[in-house]
């Protein structure tokens, strides 16, 4: 039995008392988090920049979730057109662009009820390319079930697996009627449960053709925002759940073949939240460190070179800095690779260790 054919759906219930551990921890951490933002001076975080790659992280790795992959680049490039009101985007960028403005729309908007035209909207924008594995997919509008209902599934080995059956098209209109009265209401669930009931019901309505997946993240974004009454997203959700992507697929499978007591999936969902603003934490002390880094070398005059390479170190270089390193990267010759790297040691941002074949650079110092 699927959750929707439950006599009593869509009336999800969990244990509170399960789940009151993860929403302090959430509670506390994401006041950790704010208290840190108002706390730092304005030049020690680009908080602008923050929100931007958060937002970024979120549209890639909810992208990612469901096997597309998406330039990243592209994404920054995109949102900071729109935050300047340019909406100059090149042709090349317009498929980004409409997955950025339907981020934009659910996490700027917040105050704006939730609708059946505006969820059909944001899969209008997610699907510029209207072909998905070399059929037309309906855009713009609910599935009709035109080719039969409407199955998640998945082959191995030439065996194919269904995953999941969702509700009949033609149940869709009552359903959806439903859900978007629990969005749009005032109810006693914290938010963070909220969304966690959000995401999961609107995959089991499985309302589109494609796209449910990255709707559903849209509208969880959607009442993170309006329950932190911000357009700053700090943190993303989806970059937590790509990194569980078998846990997230494993656990949406066998909590839509349940009963409505969704206690562990709320619990599951509460965990990534908890880990996405843990991270953020993270992300706000390295954003500080590298600013308090760059202040105290202020007097060094750099080259663009050098300032990106200062900077790769600072986030984490992988493997070691070496002078063939260094020339690959700023794409000049060894030589002028030498020079840069001994300007750098002679001014006290960089060591040199090692001899011959294994020299190789390090920071002289970095703020904890």
């Amino acid at each position: 039995m699927y959750l929707y054919e439950d006599p009593k759906w869509p009336h999800f219930y969990y244990d509170i008392n399960c789940c009151l551990d993860l929403l302090n921890a959430i509670f506390l951490k994401y006041g950790l988090l704010l208290g840190k933002i108002t706390s730092i001076k304005t030049e020690d975080l680009d908080l602008d920049k923050l929100h931007t790659n958060s937002l970024a992280d979120e549209i890639v790795c909810s992208s990612q979730i469901e096997g597309e992959f998406l330039d990243r680049k592209t994404i920054l490039e995109s949102i900071n057109v729109r935050f300047s009101n340019s909406f100059n985007v090149p042709s090349s960028a317009q498929y980004e662009d409409g997955i950025v403005a339907m981020m934009l729309d659910a996490t700027q908007n917040f105050d704006e009820p939730l609708t059946c035209e505006r969820l059909c909207a944001w899969q209008e924008k997610l699907f510029t390319r209207e072909y998905v594995d070399f059929y037309k997919i309906v855009v713009g509008a609910f599935r009709t079930d035109r080719f039969g209902p409407m199955l998640v599934s998945s082959q191995k080995h030439g065996q194919i697996k269904v995953h999941y059956q969702a509700p009949k098209a033609s149940d869709l209109p009552s359903m959806l009627s439903e859900f978007i009265t629990f969005i749009n209401s005032h109810d006693n669930h914290s938010t963070y449960i909220k969304a966690a009931i959000a995401h999961l019901y609107f995959l089991t309505l499985h309302p589109f053709e494609d796209g449910n997946g990255r709707i559903s993240r849209a509208i969880c974004e959607y009442l993170l925002s309006k329950a932190e009454k911000s357009s700053k997203r700090l943190y993303s959700v989806s970059a937590q759940i790509q990194k569980h992507k078998l846990e997230y697929y494993d656990i949406v499978e066998k909590t839509q073949k349940g009963d409505l007591n969704i206690t562990k999936f709320v619990r599951w969902f509460l965990s990534m939240i908890l880990n996405a603003i843990e991270a953020s934490l993270v992300m706000v002390d390295k954003a500080v460190e590298k600013s308090l880094f760059f202040q105290k070398i202020r007097e060094v005059k750099l080259s663009k070179d050098q300032n990106k390479i200062v900077n790769m170190l600072l986030d984490g270089f992988e493997g070691k800095l070496t002078s063939k390193k260094f020339a690959k990267i700023a794409k000049t010759s060894q030589d002028t690779a030498t020079r840069s790297l001994n300007y750098l040691i002679d001014h006290e941002i960089l060591v040199k260790e090692g001899a011959g074949p294994s020299t190789h650079y390090l920071l002289k110092f970095k703020l904890q």
